[in-house]
């Protein structure tokens, strides 16, 4: 991997000559072939692809060849953000590889936050990040009608943060059995869209449900679109189970 500048994994691209002995090295171990380079946009530094970068990548490999007499087969030029190049038309010729992995999952063009319609994609306003192909499920534990505005001197909640409320009256509500160590609530998106995230606590999810056409009960499910985030915060933890569809 070669940092072309977003200073994630990889040998800075100012340090030429210890990206030639490494691949040099490779080349004479046994067991490794040197199969491409590799580099990383938009992802710690945030630095987004674009022409420049992406033709200084082919120039570092053009002058590798050259010095080491090595073919670079592959030139992986960054993951999903690297796809607006190729969506505008300019993307960098010779550059033959990309980690695209969330286009299929999501549809995102996350450059210029739209859905290419190539892809599948949710129906959710993009700007949610979303995708309908995962989708969590948890039960409701608790069903009440309460004020919309807490009753006492307030603080902070549970991870420190000063909150405002506005008053809608009374409002139906439901306590879900998922919390922030599961998947946080910024990175879920109701299915139904009348129903609204209020709020997390370690363990569990508040949603108010007053405006939800279905008459739900304990022990039904509420569902949620997922990001990016979400998707990988729900593959990691224990805390929810998988289930595979078709």
């Amino acid at each position: 991997m070669v940092d072309m500048g977003d200073l994630r994994e990889g040998i800075w691209f100012g340090e030429y000559q210890r990206i030639l002995e490494t691949v040099t090295l490779i080349t004479g171990l046994p067991g490794l072939e040197l199969y491409g380079l590799g580099t990383n946009f938009n992802c710690y530094g945030t630095v987004l692809p674009t022409v420049k970068n992406g033709e200084d990548f082919l120039a570092l490999a053009a002058r590798l060849e050259a010095d080491s007499g090595i073919p670079v087969r592959r030139l992986s030029a960054g993951n999903c953000t690297s796809y607006h190049l190729l969506d505008k038309g300019i993307w960098p010729q010779g550059l033959n590889h990309l980690r695209i992995g969330g286009l299929h999952e999501f549809g995102i063009e996350y450059v210029d936050m739209k859905y290419l319609n190539e892809f599948h994609h949710s129906a959710k306003p993009v700007d949610k990040a979303c995708s309908d192909m995962y989708i969590l499920e948890a039960e409701i534990i608790e069903l009440n009608s309460k004020p919309t505005v807490p009753v006492g001197e307030l603080g902070v909640d549970a991870f420190l943060q000063s909150k405002t409320f506005v008053d809608r009256g009374i409002r139906r509500r439901a306590l879900l059995a998922f919390g922030r160590q599961d998947v946080p609530s910024d990175n879920c998106v109701p299915c139904d869209d009348a129903i609204t995230i209020l709020g997390q606590t370690s363990d569990h999810t508040l949603v108010d449900i007053e405006d939800c056409r279905q008459s739900l009960k304990v022990g039904d499910v509420v569902r949620f679109e997922l990001d990016y985030t979400g998707l990988l915060m729900a593959c990691q933890t224990k805390g929810v189970a998988w289930r595979f569809t078709r």
